[in-house]
């Protein structure tokens, strides 16, 4: 097993895995030499996103805490990948809290690099770099420096408010401005090693700050407006992170907002999937049907999607999990009784995301099962790479997707100081009447109600999507794991499997800093109880 080096080792690029790490590796960083043409801009940019693949797919960054959560359970004989987490015996040393606290600032780091060079180079005061020897001609090499740094900012920003999702309390005002409770990252790129140098954790206040900052500067550079399935971060991916870090914040009217700002853009062509046969393209197609069978119909859910095109650049497989690796095998986790109860039998998501499955488990007990099926095991990278075996559960990443924007938008009027039911409703209702045939909208009187209704939307929309834990603990919930669809195929089921009831202030509920950042970093606080 590989170890996960610590955050400065991360910034020159020395991304390595553990046996059960999923992080995509970003090469190694040309610190020997500036960032001084375009060739070298786009360069640095295409590491950049590569290293956002590692943090957006996989088992730690997305299973982890899915099957660490109340919708999953463990087979008789699965492979234990996981078992940890879904278990929670896990400690300060377990794989999956090195190598999401890795990837973060790893992605920091290449952030950083391009930051920092840029303002090296000062493109705009050396007009004779720009353009250089790639042809690049007139202004063409300034757009390309600018729209690197652009995609910098916005990933730095990413990359901090993750940090916060698992690491961090949720935000109150109560805990804002409490020392020790935010995020640990450092602005700028850095090759020394002294643990003296290394950071220490700043506030929540401090932290969220941060993050708005970088999108502001974000801003400034990124200049495409948005179109679906975008390969490149637009103004509506900042809107969106924008969105999701202020209803995290709990500043409700940012929230709406910022979700409203990318609902309402008609020329992007986003558009919610209405039938079973447009999910179908959206999940098992990646949106890409219309590469094989003509059924595409020139639009999409997603915002941003990392594209791949074959076996060099694949996300981690996200699906292996849930689904039996061959003919008679058995999945690892399948879905609660209590999560498939909250699909309507006229859910188009219902017949899409589950699959049905005749398994025989180790200890010999049988049965009809329905497993996850949204990561499908032959999805379009698997067609795209000539049916290679390494492609097998793996899809492209949708970092952003227009039904989180309607569900925040629902959630955040909602619970704004002045609450508007109304609007808070039409987001609720017009996002159902998509994904359910023959959906009547539902008037509200009450906050309460509509609140708890876009609480099982979230986990009908988004389950195997990694949003699970963070809602939990978003909520101020704990995790009571949901009731299996038959005792007998769990694995040990008792109080620590199938019976699962974790409290909300279980000290649990908050990742722990990693074993050795905390070891060499005398500056981090380790968060309480571990």
């Amino acid at each position: 097993m590989k170890k996960i080096y610590l955050t400065l080792a991360l910034a020159v690029g020395l991304m390595t895995t553990s046996c059960e790490l999923d992080i995509e590796p970003v090469g190694y960083l040309p610190t020997d030499s500036a960032l001084e043409t375009p060739s070298s801009f786009n360069a640095a940019r295409a590491t950049l996103y590569a290293a956002l693949k590692g943090c957006v797919s996989g088992n730690s960054f997305i299973n982890s805490t899915d099957v660490q959560s109340d919708q999953f359970n463990a087979m008789a004989g699965f492979s234990n990948t996981l078992g940890d987490m879904y278990r929670w015996d896990f400690t300060t040393q377990t794989g999956s809290f090195s190598s999401v606290y890795g990837g973060y600032q790893g992605l920091i780091s290449q952030a950083n690099f391009i930051i920092d060079g840029y303002a090296k180079a000062k493109p705009e005061e050396k007009p004779d770099l720009f353009p250089d020897g790639d042809n690049v001609k007139g202004t063409e090499g300034l757009k390309i420096a600018h729209a690197a740094l652009g995609d910098a900012y916005f990933m730095r920003a990413y990359a901090i408010f993750g940090l916060l999702e698992y690491y961090s309390p949720a935000y109150s005002e109560t805990n804002a401005t409490q020392p020790d409770l935010g995020a640990s990252y450092n602005l700028h790129f850095s090759e020394n090693f002294n643990p003296a140098s290394y950071p220490g954790r700043n506030t929540l206040e401090e932290s969220y700050k941060q993050v708005n900052d970088d999108l502001d500067k974000a801003m400034q550079y990124v200049t495409t407006t948005g179109i679906y399935r975008s390969e490149y971060v637009t103004l509506d991916c900042i809107h969106a992170l924008r969105a999701r870090v202020a209803l995290n914040k709990k500043d409700y009217v940012t929230a709406y907002k910022e979700a409203e700002l990318v609902i309402k853009n008609t020329t992007a062509k986003y558009a919610l999937c209405s039938s079973a046969s447009q999910l179908v393209n959206e999940w098992y197609y990646d949106g890409m049907q219309f590469q094989y069978d003509k059924k595409y119909n020139g639009t999409s859910e997603s915002l941003f999607t990392l594209v791949s095109s074959s076996t060099s650049d694949l996300p981690n497989a996200t699906g292996g999990v849930y689904l039996p690796k061959q003919i008679g095998s058995t999945p690892d986790y399948i879905p609660t009784k209590d999560l498939l109860s909250l699909y309507d039998a006229k859910d188009y998501r219902r017949s899409v995301f589950f699959t049905e499955v005749s398994v025989v488990t180790s200890t010999g007990a049988a049965g009809r099962v329905q497993c996850l099926n949204k990561f499908n095991k032959e999805g379009i990278l698997w067609l795209m790479t000539s049916k290679d075996e390494s492609a097998e559960f793996s899809h492209m990443p949708k970092v952003f997707r227009l039904p989180e924007m309607y569900l925040i938008a629902a959630e955040a009027y909602a619970l704004a100081p002045t609450p508007d039911l109304t609007k808070a409703a039409k987001y609720l209702n017009d996002f159902r009447k998509k994904r359910i045939l023959g959906f009547k909208a539902v008037t509200y009187t009450d906050a309460a109600t509509l609140l708890s209704d876009v609480k099982d939307e979230r986990a009908r929309e988004f389950v195997g999507e990694g949003f699970r834990f963070k809602d939990l603990k978003r909520y101020g919930m704990g995790v009571k794991r949901g009731v299996p669809q038959q005792r007998d195929l769990c694995s040990n089921p008792g109080s620590n499997t199938t019976d699962l009831n974790i409290a909300a202030t279980d000290y649990r509920m908050l990742w722990p800093i990693p074993k050795d950042e905390v070891e060499v970093n005398k500056k981090l606080k380790q968060n309480p109880g571990y």
